[in-house]
């Protein structure tokens, strides 16, 4: 039998309302409205995704919490200077089961509530990205994938014996595109690709792509920091922190630099080393970029 799952005040009004106002949990919703619960109200309502900032606006709302949502909805929120909050760790069914609370939408924001009362460094707050999502950058990620697979798909036919000229036909065009807009993507951020350009294959649409992934240099207190951000140190303590596809394109990074300077280097048991090296080594020209210092003996090692 479900525990009831009681919300009372503190016997400290005053304390109660301190530590949550502005406060509100949302569990986003992509096609109905979004349930937001409101602590220091007690109270849960009913918001379409239209009527949301005013919502918040109208209710002094200046922090949110979630367990995940669309990058471009976040944006949206943090450049309406409201805090994104997101849930850490993913292990709803043995929270509810731990509450006692059935699945719905309304039990879910108050299940990101109940969590934030239990440990509020369960959330880690959202920053706001290195480089803005660029609609260029993701098509030109997209063409990189496209042409990756039509590469198999040729090897595949060349086996068994079938046709590939369409495909290689497909392929000499995705290659054009991916030229054409890699050009364009570099005249428009040349003051970040100019930072780059001294070392063979780092500075190309694969780097801006992975500017897209992580968060602003200077929410990093430390290049080491920025490393376990990126899962090569510290794994086995900050598992659940590290940004995988983060990893996965600075490995393709790698790739390129290494074919272009003729280095040994095996993308699927990557030189964890050399990953390091070249991660401190963007960690530190953003860092200049913004007029940072370097930390003794966390210089640039390139």
């Amino acid at each position: 039998m479900s525990k009831k799952i009681s919300f009372q005040k503190s016997k400290n009004l005053l304390s109660f309302l301190s530590h949550n106002s502005g406060k509100a949990f949302i569990d986003y919703q992509n096609k109905v409205e979004h349930r937001i619960y409101i602590p220091s109200e007690e109270e849960i309502y009913k918001v379409s995704d239209e009527e949301l900032i005013e919502f918040l606006r109208s209710k002094n709302i200046t922090e949110i919490y979630i367990e995940a949502a669309p990058k471009q909805w976040i944006y949206k929120l943090l450049s309406n200077d409201v805090k994104v909050y997101i849930l850490r760790i993913k292990k709803q069914r043995l929270w509810r089961k731990k509450y006692g609370l059935r699945k719905n939408h309304e039990n879910d924001a108050k299940l990101l509530y109940l969590l934030y009362q239990e440990n509020p460094k369960l959330f880690k707050q959202y920053v706001k990205r290195q480089l803005s999502i660029d609609s260029e950058i993701q098509r030109y990620r997209v063409l990189l994938k496209e042409k990756t697979r039509i590469e198999i798909k040729i090897k595949t036919n060349s086996k068994l014996g079938l046709s590939t000229e369409e495909l290689k036909e497909y392929k000499k065009w995705l290659e054009r595109e991916a030229s054409k807009l890699l050009y364009h993507l570099k005249k428009r951020y040349s003051n970040i690709i100019s930072r780059f350009n001294d070392i063979k294959g780092l500075a190309g649409g694969n780097l801006l792509y992975f500017l897209t992934l992580i968060p602003e240099i200077k929410s990093f207190r430390s290049a080491r920091e920025f490393l376990v951000y990126l899962g090569l140190r510290g794994v086995g303590k900050h598992y659940n922190n590290w940004n995988r596809e983060a990893r996965d394109t600075l490995i393709r990074i790698a790739t390129r630099v290494a074919v272009c300077n003729k280095i040994k280097f095996n993308p699927k048991k990557p030189n964890w080393s050399l990953l390091r090296k070249l991660a401190v080594t963007i960690y530190w020209r953003l860092r200049e970029m913004e007029g940072g210092e370097s930390e003794v003996g966390d210089e640039d090692p390139c």
